[in-house]
């Protein structure tokens, strides 16, 4: 009985997180597109602004920001080392425990590890060699197609495409809405109302006006092809 519980529990962690990373990528590829790329190109040519956000995420208590950098890397758009920083940065859910018992402490551990997280960053880049987003998803950078077009609210079109969605458009909704439904009712992620239930929420609501009003180009091109 207990071996199950164990396998169920990291089961659902690991629902947990896969869903969010499949957010973070979703809302990651939608911003490149409205922003035309600005922002990512902007990040990729400040190596010093990496690992500062880079350990920023990993210094946000519990772990969403380590799956934020994850995803970055993931796409391409920071190194391996900025990479390294968030995982030298990050307390994970200790943090909060830290926080609790002992804040005083907790900051200046989180503030060091900050630190360390930007030096260990650039020193990893500087000794080892690796693409961003080398291995399981190469190949798999932010494009940017002249032609595309985003309108968040056409007139008269979002009503249009759900009636007539197409099975990408129709799976993408069924996925965020399964996953959202057991985040709420608490079957996977935190057991309690707590920040981190409230952020996976919002960012499955995000998400999903994401997949409901975004042209079918966008849909096919950028979310399905790139993600799934």
């Amino acid at each position: 009985m207990r071996i199950e519980m164990i396998v169920l529990s990291s089961l659902k962690q690991s629902l947990m997180i896969t869903g969010f990373i499949f957010v973070m990528m979703l809302v990651i590829e939608y911003v490149n597109v409205q922003t035309r790329g600005i922002w990512r190109d902007v990040l990729k040519r400040g190596r010093l602004m990496q690992y500062f956000i880079a350990a920023l995420l990993g210094a946000i208590p519990g772990c969403l920001g380590a799956f934020t950098a994850v995803t970055l890397f993931s796409h391409g758009i920071i190194s391996f080392g900025a990479l390294v920083a968030t995982m030298i940065a990050t307390s994970g859910d200790e943090a909060f425990v830290m926080l609790a018992m002992f804040p005083g402490k907790a900051i200046l551990i989180i503030a060091l590890t900050f630190i360390i997280g930007i030096i260990s960053g650039l020193l990893t880049d500087k000794f080892i060699k690796i693409p961003a987003g080398q291995g399981w998803r190469r190949g798999k950078d932010l494009p940017l197609h002249h032609d595309d077009s985003c309108i968040c609210f056409p007139k008269g079109e979002i009503k249009r495409q759900l009636y007539q969605s197409s099975m990408e458009r129709v799976l993408l909704i069924v996925i965020i809405l399964i996953l959202s439904a057991v985040i709420f009712t608490g079957k996977i992620g935190p057991g309690e109302w707590n920040w981190v239930r409230i952020t996976l929420l919002i960012s499955m609501l995000v998400s999903l006006f994401i997949v409901v009003t975004v042209p079918e180009h966008f849909l096919k091109e950028h979310l399905w092809n790139h993600i799934v």
